[in-house]
């Protein structure tokens, strides 16, 4: 008999052992093996060795007695292993002591030995995990994860079966693009890509785990522990429940999504990824700042490279709930600390604030923050999404709630507008700015037929503002008319070119007529103060803020009495039909 022939009947021989399958005559042949060749008793000693090691693991316990499919329990006892780093480090030290060498290889026979211990019926519990360790250890190789640099077959590898909803879907393997028609098992390497418009699909796991692929959407299936890379476009994930031990995983190019049972939307674009919870609970890694977040049902989080992960509740549409249509930007100031302030609009990528000092800032329990001294709170950078929709509409919405420290800032000696909200360069120079000035809430805004300062200014009935909670929402139709709302209720009082004169038009619309089309894209997005301050001429507001939004349009009367009503409690953030 050859020497690859011997070996192979002693791995059978010793599977047969470790099973408790071995008749009397194998036995006989077993013991003559050991004593002709001392090394292998001590190798099945150091398999005896990893099934004990395999059982205080509990590791059997995950599985039923009785399998017909010796495969899968095995494939599923080596995705066990390709996470463990512990259990495989220490498999992998006594390997190291049987044999004289680590197992850095996954070689094929393990499959084969599957289907061959299936045949022979061999399929109950006990033999499990002193049957993989032998397959492993003996000629196969320790499976281990994509950490370990090995990239081995997973469950979700040989269980996934790939369906076409509607429209077009292609499936790509091995760089070979063909339609898909049909329900086809898929497996690590191959991608799927629906067409835009009606392209849908399905992929189905043997757990119950589904994914829904919407319209031009692209994903990937990998070999390592994310089971689906998302390249673009919209999945909706139904994910069977998992030990905690043992997540599902998608991966995007901006995040990865921990899942452990659960129902959530994720949408990826150029710029960020969205991840939207129904149900259940998801843990968020940031791939650029290796950040995260745990998201629940009733939260969501957007992810770009440069943008911290934070769980945000979602803003539903429907009676007395935010309006969602148009929207921009969305600051709720419930990040709690630290020097961001996260866009949570879910649209495009994120335009997140940073505070550049914390002094005289104090974050509010529950949403909000409190100004005491001039502070700068600002994106920094270029607030492209809301200059680029407004000059599509030439209209916008500039939307606050807010508790001013007193009614007298910016009004001594007629000086100052203070700014709330505004996406300007400096004192002199913006888009759009609103603010308070003493007793009245003022906008401005920069058209073709205003000046780079965006006056004349629209400003509120004198008393307006108080140091109550107040809903701000400035308004600028396509038609030219402005409009400032005060808790629901439209309080334009008209317009001036410089303190104190006033042009006072009562029961008249308030018109600033002109375009958007010198609107300087450069400008920046700053809350409670100017992007670039200059000495002597302070325009910082104090006070509390508990909400800040733009929108690309101008919101209706109904609108604005909308977000009124919502109020700022606790919120949700998904966009409205």
């Amino acid at each position: 008999m050859s020497r690859d022939a011997v070996r192979a009947e002693f791995e059978r021989l010793m599977a047969d052992h470790l099973a408790g399958q071995l008749s009397s005559d194998d036995g006989v042949r077993l013991r003559a093996l050991l004593e002709a060749c001392p090394e292998r008793a001590a190798e099945l000693a150091g398999l005896q060795e990893v099934e004990c090691m395999l059982r205080n693991f509990s590791l059997v316990e995950r599985f039923p007695a009785e399998s017909d499919d010796a495969t899968l329990l095995m494939t599923q006892i080596q995705e066990r292993l390709s996470v463990d780093r512990d259990l495989l480090g220490k498999i992998d030290a006594r390997l190291s002591r049987v044999t004289g060498k680590r197992r850095t290889t996954v070689r094929p026979p393990l499959r084969s030995r599957a289907v061959e211990m299936r045949g022979r019926g061999l399929v109950g519990r006990s033999w499990l995990p002193t049957a993989i360790a032998a397959a492993l250890l003996v000629g196969v190789g320790v499976l281990v994860s994509r950490q370990f640099g090995l990239i081995g077959p997973r469950m979700s590898d040989s269980a996934i079966v790939a369906s076409r909803l509607a429209g077009r879907v292609d499936w790509v393997r091995n760089g070979r693009a063909q339609p898909l028609a049909g329900d086809v098992r898929v497996e690590a390497g191959d991608r799927l890509a629906t067409a835009g418009g009606d392209g849908a699909a399905r992929l189905r796991y043997a757990d119950g785990t589904t994914l829904e692929l919407g319209a031009a959407t692209g994903v990937r299936l990998t070999g390592g522990q994310a089971i689906v890379f998302i390249e673009r476009g919209r999945v909706v994930a139904s994910v069977a429940r998992r030990p905690a031990d043992d997540p599902f995983v998608l991966e995007t190019p901006h995040a990865a999504v921990q899942v452990l049972g659960t129902l959530f939307t994720v949408e990826v674009d150029a710029g960020a990824t969205r991840i939207e919870m129904q149900r259940g609970v998801v843990r968020i890694t940031n791939k650029a700042t290796r950040e995260t977040a745990d998201l629940r049902a009733g939260y969501h989080a957007v992810v770009g490279a440069r943008t911290v992960v934070a769980a945000t509740p979602r803003l539903q549409a429907g009676p007395d709930r935010r309006v969602t249509s148009g929207l921009l930007v969305l600051y709720t100031f419930r990040e709690g600390r630290g020097p961001f302030v996260h866009d949570v609009s879910g649209v495009g990528e994120p335009l997140d604030l940073t505070i550049r000092s914390m002094a005289g800032l104090r974050w509010l329990p529950g949403g909000g923050i409190v100004v005491r001294q001039p502070a700068s709170i600002s994106s920094g950078k270029p607030a492209v999404k809301i200059t680029e929709a407004c000059r599509r509409s030439n209209e916008f919405s500039a939307e606050v709630w807010v508790a001013p420290a007193d009614t007298v800032q910016g009004s001594i000696n007629y000086q100052w507008i203070v700014r709330l909200l505004t996406v300007s360069r400096d004192a002199g120079n913006r888009n759009f700015t609103l603010g308070q000035w003493g007793g009245d809430y003022r906008g401005r805004v920069r058209t073709t037929e205003t000046c780079p300062n965006g006056t004349p200014d629209l400003y509120s009935r004198h008393g307006c503002a108080t140091t109550d909670l107040t809903h701000v929402v400035y308004t600028r139709e396509a038609s030219g008319r402005v409009r400032m709302f005060v808790n629901g209720v439209d309080c334009s009082a008209g317009r001036r070119t410089y303190e104190p004169v006033r042009e006072e038009v009562p029961g008249t619309p308030v018109v600033i007529p002109g375009t958007f089309a010198n609107w300087d894209e450069r400008y920046a997005l700053t809350l409670c103060n100017e992007w670039q301050r200059e000495e002597g001429l302070p325009r910082g507001w104090l006070g509390r803020m508990y909400l800040a939004a733009v929108y690309g349009r101008a919101l209706s009367p109904e609108e604005v009495a909308r977000n009124y009503r919502a109020g700022v409690g606790p919120m949700s953030v998904s966009r409205s039909p």
